[in-house]
């Protein structure tokens, strides 16, 4: 369990009800918490501060036994303005004593017109921010040294970690060294001035994004407008308002770290989309195997049922050869049988081989042919099925045979389980391959009753089944990959009994 800092924060102020509806506001915040205490005048809160490390103090200027600059000076001549950070309360502040106030070192002022809970809440976001100013890097560029230093103290006293530089050729060596959040840099200085050093700075790719508030005594709108076009982010008139500083200087950082924050939750997400998206690939490669294992056995099962007639008719023959009443001519023609079916499960064999053995370069080949191997090599598996092929053999595609044969077994593979999940008693599958404006077209047709209207519109994508929990929705989908990859088409649609797949590919030039 992680235990939460609570920062000491005291409240002066000499109204009962502001006082105690204030600190209670406070006593239940969190993030950040306060332990509060209260005070009602400046003989209270001498007493509070000489017994407590008090980190923030909520002051109201006009008090019954003083004001609050003589409790700023009290803080100053103890050191307690060391650990102890202000914000002031007041009814109504004119403006050179709000400039005294930050010049004392005030981090924020409140007007008491506002509703408690307001105030309250205020308070909060002013600690808030006066802690994640810690964080922050400043570096003040100005060939005055007094007035650099000027700029860094003002700074120091919201919280900002300041550096500051006098000579501008050093600017970018400092950069390249340090971490730097904004960089305060003055126009008119001797040896590189204010917008040359912004066009070395923004030359450099790492540097492109970091925020520049320009500085000058000039109020020329033309060295502005060249200020904010060779790349500051802001522009402040000297001699300035402590407090306009200030508010440019919050404004800046504040925009700076929400950029910053939202290209790392860019870069987050894009690494999150693209694991997720390796994860999908590796999922969709694992259910690509599988269904290629499963094609696999069914031909091994389909090669097993083919070897069982030749095997048998070498055995039978090799025996009839022991025989002695076998005459030389005869036995010559039981060595011819014995060698075509020797030829035939040599064949098989071969097709068996490379049916699975991927093709790393594209080929010419002919889409009816491709037909006849698989009825040739599995035709024993779909012998329930009355299957009609019809085409040209002298069409060709130019393509990835071994893949174009997974999408005629998966399209195969579907009507069978449509045959038999619909018990169909003649089930049949039509196929047809032509040319038709200059394209190969292959249409596989069967009866089995069609696709069911409420997936037919996505029945090539990802993980859409019509199986129930018997499919993975990954055979049509890997049937519509392996054609877009060469440059082909599929469509399905119902037709009269049942569906219509329709293909169209390239036709392949010669090679």
């Amino acid at each position: 369990m992680t235990i939460q800092h609570k920062f000491p924060i005291l409240v002066i102020e000499d109204s009962e009800l502001i006082n105690k509806t204030l600190c209670s506001y406070l006593s239940n915040s969190r993030l950040p918490g306060f332990e509060v205490f209260s005070a009602y005048s400046l003989k209270e809160a001498r007493e509070v501060l000489s017994t407590h490390a008090i980190e923030f103090i909520i002051l109201d200027l006009e008090l019954p036994d003083g004001t609050g600059e003589e409790l700023m000076g009290y803080l100053g001549s103890t050191e307690l303005y060391l650990q102890s950070k202000v914000i002031v309360l007041t009814g109504s502040i004119e403006k050179k004593r709000r400039e005294h106030l930050f010049q004392l070192g005030i981090i924020d002022y409140l007007s008491k017109d506002n509703p408690i809970n307001f105030l309250a809440n205020e308070i909060k976001k002013s600690v808030a921010q006066f802690l994640a100013h810690q964080d922050t890097c400043v570096l003040v560029v100005d060939d005055s040294q007094f007035f650099a230093d000027h700029v860094a103290s003002v700074l120091r006293n919201q919280n900002y970690t300041v550096h500051t530089c006098i000579e501008s050729t050093q600017v970018y060596d400092f950069l390249k060294e340090n971490i730097v959040n904004l960089l305060i840099t003055d126009l008119e200085m001797p040896q590189m001035d204010g917008i040359e050093l912004l066009r070395q700075i923004r030359k450099d790719d790492n540097f492109l994004d970091l925020p520049i508030i320009g500085l000058s005594g000039t109020t020329n709108q033309d060295m502005i407008s060249r200020l904010l076009k060779s790349g500051a982010n802001d522009f402040l008139a000297k001699p300035f308002i402590i407090e306009n500083l200030l508010l440019k200087v919050d404004v800046t950082v504040s925009l700076y770290k929400k950029q910053r924050k939202l290209s790392e939750l860019n870069q987050f997400l894009q690494e999150e989309i693209k694991n997720k998206v390796e994860e999908i690939r590796t999922k969709d490669q694992v259910m690509e195997l599988d269904n290629r294992h499963a094609q696999m056995g069914q031909m091994i099962n389909a090669l097993t049922h083919q070897w069982k007639q030749p095997l048998h008719g070498i055995t039978l023959a090799a025996e009839y050869l022991k025989e002695d009443f076998v005459a030389p001519g005869q036995k010559q023609e039981v060595v011819q049988t014995i060698q075509e079916q020797v030829r035939f499960l040599t064949e098989t064999m071969d097709y068996f081989r490379h049916f699975f053995k991927p093709h790393k370069e594209m080929e010419r080949f002919s889409p009816f042919q491709a037909f006849q191997n698989i009825f040739k090599l599995l035709g024993d598996t779909y012998h329930e099925i009355d299957i009609s092929l019809k085409g040209d053999e002298n069409l060709f595609v130019l393509g990835y045979p071994n893949e174009f044969y997974q999408v005629i077994i998966n399209l195969l593979n579907n009507a069978q389980d449509a045959f038999r999940e619909k018990r169909v008693l003649h089930p049949q599958v039509f196929i047809e391959v032509f040319k038709e404006h200059k394209k190969i077209m292959i249409v596989v047709r069967d009866n089995a009753g069609g696709i069911p209207e409420s997936v037919i519109e996505r029945i090539f994508d990802q993980f859409v089944t019509t199986k129930g929990s018997k499919g993975t929705g990954i055979g049509l989908q890997m049937v519509y990959s392996v054609l877009k990859k060469i440059s082909g088409k599929i469509e399905v649609r119902n037709v009269k009994e049942g569906a219509e797949f329709i293909m169209s590919l390239p036709e392949g030039k010669s090679l």
